[in-house]
Formats: structure tokens, sequence, C-alpha cells
């Protein structure tokens, strides 16, 4: 539940000229997740990525990437994003 209220400054004199008025908005604060350190190194990390790729690329040429199942995962995955 997000609640609001105003905050008005006090004048500097007794007139109500000078006066300022701010809506303050309260609601979930986000939290960030600490960082996560990575088990391997950027090195590892690099070669695993580019093992991967040349997996999906060897799977695509050999007309074996194409799948429902992959279609499904990357629909859900976009819609997911979307949502968000």
């Amino acid at each position: 539940m997000t609640s609001a209220r105003r905050i008005s400054s006090l004048p500097t004199d007794s007139s109500s000229e000078g006066m300022a008025t701010v809506e303050v908005t309260r609601g979930p604060v986000p939290v960030a997740d600490p960082p996560v350190e990575s088990p391997i190194s950027p090195a590892e990390e690099q070669q695993l990525r580019e093992e991967k790729l040349a997996a999906i690329r060897r799977a695509i040429d050999a007309g074996a990437y194409d799948s429902d199942e992959i279609l499904e995962k990357a629909l859900s995955r976009m819609l997911e994003t979307l949502e968000d």
C-alpha cells in the first residue's frame, strides 16, 4: 500500500509567501541483492560461453536446434520480460 502526505515548509515571515509544498510518497523500497561472486574465473566463464555457443551453432547447422520446446521456452522468457 502506498501512502502520500503533504509537507509544508514554514514561511520565513508571517505571510504564506515563500511556502513550499512537497508531496512525499511512501511505498515498498526495492532492495538489491548482494553481488554474488562467481565460483569460476572470468577466463573460465568466457571459455564456457564460447563452448556453449559452439555447441548451439553445431545444433543449428545440423537442424537439431529448432524445436517446439525451445520456441516455447523463448516465448515464455519474452512474456516474463514484458510482464516485469
